[in-house]
């Protein structure tokens, strides 16, 4: 909640609003397109996050998943 909330409302009383300005750009160029691609590989595949990256390749992509599940903790 400190990411929604606090952080905007310190940066802004600091004067950092022009780099809370490149911030929320970032989150919309970058992590929009991520979370939908994920969303559709997981539809594609119909798994799990760990399963629906090693079906896209044997050895590679399995850790891509881990790592995803793993960021959560």
């Amino acid at each position: 909640m400190g990411n929604i909330w606090r952080f905007p409302y310190i940066t802004g009383m600091n004067g950092g609003g022009g780099f809370l300005f490149i911030y929320i750009l970032c989150i919309l160029l970058v992590g929009i397109p991520i979370m939908i691609s994920e969303f559709y590989i997981g539809r594609k595949t119909r798994s799990n996050a760990v399963g629906a990256f090693s079906k896209l390749n044997k050895s590679n992509f399995k850790f891509i998943g881990l790592m995803g599940v793993l960021s959560s903790f």
